[in-house]
């Protein structure tokens, strides 16, 4: 009987122990394939990343993005709730239980394994990126950690002072030149911006955990990366119980600030100053006293209250210097990402 498709014959002489170890070698040649090229990448990265650097002053954003960075602000709304009431329903009680009951260590060997794996991920888009220091550093970490570190769940890199970073696809379109877009708000997935979430398919696809073919394996690991994370969160999310402010805004507002030093290594240019025409002189300026004319009596009162009030002040309390362009601004005050236990937010220490 004829069919379209030519079988092989299986090779009754061959045990199949035989082919299992002869389909293990053609993986490892595979690995070990892939793991030279990334080498011979890494040497090109490393010769190159030196010359270049992204440029320290950008181009500002569109006027309409600056002024508003959130237009979809009732469907971000929206979707926050609907994430913030399943947070507290089953993500938040079980990263407690979670906190509670598994040991210390335990739970360190946990964050240091996924770690582990998002080093391979930060060595590439650090390759991508230029930047062969950083690419090298991440690539010696990752097969540090794995093969001193018990598949990862040491950290033995950090003891050997080889410092961590992190990059995904995001912060790659960002190097290069891609705006962050609007603030967006993803169902489970929390805050995010339109060139992040484009930059989603690839993150998932650079993750090693999406190339696991055991479907079971692959989402308990996944559910555990997740929970790990919660729980690493619940002491600064204590901080924030029974706080007046829209923690909606603080929420928008932290994790753009941080996504921007995400691309820009810590290091963002400045913004830039609003027009002088966008706030009215009642704003900044004190509003002045018709003028009269003072007689000497009022005059010699005046001088007396003046060389009071003199007198009365502090030498020692510092003076600051404010903006008189921006009300309550302190010029050279340095912009940092806020200090926020939320879920989906990295904390910058």
């Amino acid at each position: 009987m004829t069919s379209g498709s030519k079988r092989v014959p299986w090779d009754e002489t061959v045990p199949p122990l035989a082919h299992r170890a002869h389909n293990g070698l053609r993986a490892d040649r595979a690995w070990c394939s892939v793991v030279l090229c990334l080498g011979g990448v890494l040497l090109l990265a490393g010769l190159s990343g030196c010359a270049h650097s992204p440029p320290s002053e950008a181009e500002p954003p569109a006027a309409a993005t600056r002024a508003n960075p959130d237009p979809l602000e009732p469907w971000n709304r929206g979707v926050f709730g609907f994430n913030d009431a399943l947070d507290r329903a089953i993500l938040k009680p079980t990263a407690t239980a979670y906190q509670d009951y598994v040991p210390p260590l335990v739970r360190k060997g946990v964050g240091n394994f996924f770690n582990n794996l998002e080093d391979a991920w930060t060595t590439i888009n650090s390759t991508l990126q230029l930047k062969g220091r950083a690419a090298g550093e991440s690539f010696t970490r990752l097969w540090v950690n794995t093969f001193f570190g018990l598949g990862g769940l040491l950290d033995v890199a950090t003891e050997m002072r080889i410092p961590r970073h992190k990059e995904d696809f995001g912060q790659t379109l960002g190097y290069w030149g891609v705006g962050a877009g609007p603030y967006l708000v993803l169902p489970l997935l929390g805050p995010s911006t339109l060139r992040d979430t484009a930059a989603l398919p690839v993150d998932w696809a650079g993750d090693p955990l999406s190339q696991q073919d055991d479907v079971r394996l692959r989402n308990s690991l996944f559910v555990l990366g997740q929970v790990d994370n919660r729980a690493g969160l619940l002491k600064q999310e204590a901080l924030m119980e029974g706080a007046t402010f829209d923690r909606y805004v603080l929420i928008r507002d932290a994790y753009l600030q941080y996504r921007r030093h995400l691309v820009y290594d810590g290091d963002p240019p400045d913004e830039p100053m609003p027009a002088e025409e966008d706030y009215s002189a009642e704003d900044y300026q004190e509003t002045a006293a018709p003028e009269t004319t003072a007689s000497p009596d009022s005059a010699a009162s005046s001088e007396t209250e003046k060389s009071l009030a003199e007198d009365s002040a502090d030498p020692t309390e510092p003076q600051v210097e404010r903006d008189t362009r921006v009300p309550g601004r302190i010029p050279g005050t340095p912009t940092v990402p806020l200090d926020l236990g939320l879920p989906g937010l990295k904390i910058i220490k």
